[in-house]
């Protein structure tokens, strides 16, 4: 019914008063539904001139589990959060101060666990997206669970051996992920498409802990990562905007202090485990106390065999005997035991710091645990 018949049927029906308030509602509520409509479309408007909006429609229907919330992994996700991307936010450790020179957290944060943190600034970035955060371990026993969500995994780990459970997940359930990575001035970006490319296991050997450089060794410049992130993000709208990612299969390498991009394809082996279905880190089931070196040469990650449920504030006065308590929130505690730096979790798990081997870590742990 065209807009003058409808107000017309609507002023014989009512009395003169309310025919007049029933005509400014009718204009009110249409004025404010285009506004809305005007705003949303704005909100996206300089990328939908790139993705269109059938792409842009996809992006929002699309969820991307950032793994590892670093100075990589920050970044990626805050750019997907302004893409309209649905989140999940996958990280066991907890903003230092020393995190603030390069990812995107505030003072305020410190010691916060970083996925808590990242979710509280993106959910003010954009309130229209689902963020899930997740401040627990990725490990072979909730690899695939955590992953079950995700249609694309952005890389922000910190370590071989995650990436390398990483990858198994993936290409079991057939999810496309980056490779993405940032060390000194210098990164690295690939994206892995399973049963099209070649995967992680096809191009980078199992070295021995201590063989690749760290952050903490060879320390990091923000550009570098950020760049890192910015592609990686960049690669993730382009997979699920129903593009090829231009590093599909191709290593990526970068340096801000050359101002250099090189490019190599990478190619896949036959021999592969992961690409003939033998999924060796996927299926490990570690027993007994785990543990996993963070970046650097000195801290360690501690999760005792079952998941605990702590009670902080009672555990805090336990703990007064052998160490001191330094902080205190409804998240995590952090104490001072001796020479080492400890950040006990409620489930029990941990970060060790200023520990020798992963020997002592565990000693740590197992003391505090048992106190």
């Amino acid at each position: 019914m065209p807009f003058y018949s409808q107000f017309r049927y609507r002023w014989n029906f009512y009395p003169p008063v309310q025919q007049m308030h029933c005509f400014c509602a009718y204009l009110m509520n249409a004025h404010i539904l285009k506004l809305f409509l005007a705003y949303y479309t704005m909100r996206y408007s300089r990328q939908e001139i790139v993705i269109g909006k059938d792409g842009q429609k996809k992006l929002s229907q699309a969820t991307v589990a950032v793994l590892g919330l670093g100075a990589v992994g920050s970044v990626a996700a805050e750019l997907l959060a302004r893409s309209g991307t649905n989140l999940l936010l996958i990280d066991r450790d907890v903003v230092e101060e020393s995190n603030l020179q390069r990812q995107l957290y505030d003072e305020d944060d410190v010691d916060k666990p970083k996925a808590i943190a990242l979710k509280e600034r993106l959910a003010s970035v954009n309130s229209r997206i689902r963020i899930g955060a997740v401040a627990d371990d990725f490990n072979a026993s909730n690899a695939e669970a955590l992953l079950t969500s995700a249609h694309f995994v952005v890389d922000g780990l910190d370590n071989l051996y995650s990436r390398f459970l990483l990858n198994d997940a993936c290409m079991k359930r057939r999810i496309p992920f980056t490779y993405s990575a940032s060390v000194g001035t210098s990164g690295i970006v690939s994206t892995i498409a399973p049963g099209k490319t070649a995967c992680l296991r096809c191009f980078l050997p199992n070295p021995s802990p201590g063989a690749l450089e760290t952050c903490e060794t060879a320390g990091i410049l923000a550009p570098a990562s950020a760049t890192v992130g910015a592609l990686a993000a960049g690669e993730a709208m382009q997979h699920l905007a129903g593009n090829i990612p231009s590093l599909a299969g191709e290593l990526l390498s970068i340096d801000v202090k050359r101002a250099s991009f090189d490019t190599a394809t990478l190619p896949q082996r036959h021999d592969c485990p992961a690409c003939n279905g033998a999924y060796t880190f996927l299926e490990e089931k570690e027993h007994g106390m785990r543990t996993a070196q963070l970046c650097g040469t000195k801290s360690y990650y501690v999760a005792a065999p079952k998941k605990l449920s702590l009670d902080l504030h009672a555990f805090a006065k336990q703990l007064g005997k052998i160490c001191r308590v330094q902080r205190q929130n409804a998240y995590v505690l952090q104490l001072a035991c001796g020479s080492k730096d400890v950040t006990l979790f409620r489930n029990g798990k941990m970060i060790v710091r200023n520990a020798s081997n992963e020997n002592e870590a565990k000693s740590a742990a197992a003391r505090i645990l048992s106190s």
